[in-house]
């Protein structure tokens, strides 16, 4: 229970987030500010509530999987299966780190830094409006 907990959390402070810092910084925000909070709001929750970070992510990846489809009225292409597992492997990452190294915040940097590099390759597999048929 606590992995959705976390999750639910995670999905909920992003969101939040994620509007403020669009609003802040414009589309930049995608490779700089809401990448770190994504890392911070998955990983932080799970932390301190003792569930795994690794699901903890990949519910939060399903979460967002299902705003992808859900808001592209089922048009999103491969855009749900790519929020899955690009956060299924931020947490991997997260976790890495964080066993290797015994900090957190190491893990959650090099999450953060290789979100950052991921939703800048992102436009390169997935064409605007997030449908590869368009």
């Amino acid at each position: 229970m606590a992995i959705v907990l976390a999750g639910l959390l995670a999905a909920l402070f992003s969101f939040l987030a994620n509007s403020l810092a669009l609003k802040s910084y414009g589309p930049m925000a995608a490779v700089g500010a809401i990448p770190l909070l994504e890392e911070v709001a998955k990983t932080v929750p799970a932390f301190l509530l003792g569930a795994p970070i690794l699901m903890t992510h990949g519910v939060f990846g399903l979460i967002e999987a299902w705003h992808d489809f859900y808001s592209r009225r089922g048009r999103a292409g491969i855009s749900p299966l790519l929020s899955v597992a690009g956060h299924l492997a931020f947490g991997g990452l997260t976790q890495f780190f964080y066993s290797f190294t015994g900090v957190l915040g190491y893990g959650i940097a090099a999450a953060a830094a290789a979100h950052c590099l991921w939703n800048l390759g992102i436009p390169l597999i997935i064409p605007r409006g997030g449908n590869q048929d368009s």
